[in-house]
């Protein structure tokens, strides 16, 4: 995943190599996260533009909080560079 002023990309990797990527406009993306009261984060998602990708569902659950909380301070960032 790379997110910089221009793109947000997101690349998933299959089984076999196969390589696909999701770019996004950042300042049109949005970062959504899927909570359960006893078991935390369930699902992610970045979503803009009419398309949508599940991100990060390979995690386990403490990595999926702080990566959660990177990514969103990320793109926080990002938007917030004019």
């Amino acid at each position: 995943m790379t997110v910089s002023r221009e793109m947000l990309s997101v690349r998933k990797f299959s089984a076999g190599g196969r390589m696909v990527e999701h770019r996004f406009n950042p300042f049109w993306a949005r970062f959504d996260v899927k909570r359960h009261q006893e078991f935390g984060i369930t699902g992610m998602a970045v979503s803009g533009e009419g398309r949508r990708t599940e991100i990060g569902g390979f995690l386990n659950p403490d990595d999926r909080e702080s990566f959660a909380q990177a990514f969103r301070h990320a793109l926080t960032t990002v938007k917030r560079r004019i």
